[in-house]
């Protein structure tokens, strides 16, 4: 796989993504729970092909290579996908540990700092995780604050009326 190869990957991703995003916004049937799932699984899956192909083809691999995409990547599947809080946590695990790995075995410089540099990646890529989760719990504190406080303003106005 060449550097052209991976441009190539990387537009088709991304053409992907942005098909999928205009067949969920255009078509109700697309915006149903179970496909709302799997749309969801493949944007995760296209963003971390194409992140992935286009850290580790190049040359020199390192473990800090496509840090902040990976950490874009977690934070988002944590806050933004319609996915349950169990199964965007083994997401996020997966992806960091797939990062770290593919980072390791094709590392073919760097290698007398390599540990350190696998271990602050993995910090960094885990202060992702939390943060998503942590956003996404005060947004649900958020919302059910206004739900609360909507259900507690019409209520008081059919006291009103009645």
């Amino acid at each position: 796989c060449g550097l052209d190869d991976v441009a190539g990957v990387n537009c088709a991703g991304r053409i992907g993504i942005l098909l999928v995003v205009f067949l969920v916004g255009q078509f109700p049937i697309f915006q149903k729970h179970t496909f709302s799932f799997g749309l969801s699984f493949f944007v995760i899956l296209t963003l971390s092909a194409t992140i992935f192909l286009s850290a580790h083809v190049s040359s020199p691999c390192r473990p800090a290579d496509a840090l902040i995409p990976v950490f874009i990547l977690i934070f988002a599947i944590n806050t933004m996908m319609p996915l349950p809080r169990f199964a965007a946590l083994v997401v996020s695990l997966v992806l960091i540990i797939v990062h770290l790995l593919l980072a390791l075995l094709l590392s073919d410089e760097f290698t007398e700092s390599l540990g350190r540099q696998a271990v602050a990646s993995g910090v960094f890529l885990l202060a992702g995780l939390i943060a998503g989760v942590y956003h996404q719990q005060m947004a649900l504190i958020a919302h059910k604050r206004t739900c609360d406080s909507t259900k507690t303003c019409l209520e008081s106005r059919v006291k009103l009326n009645v």
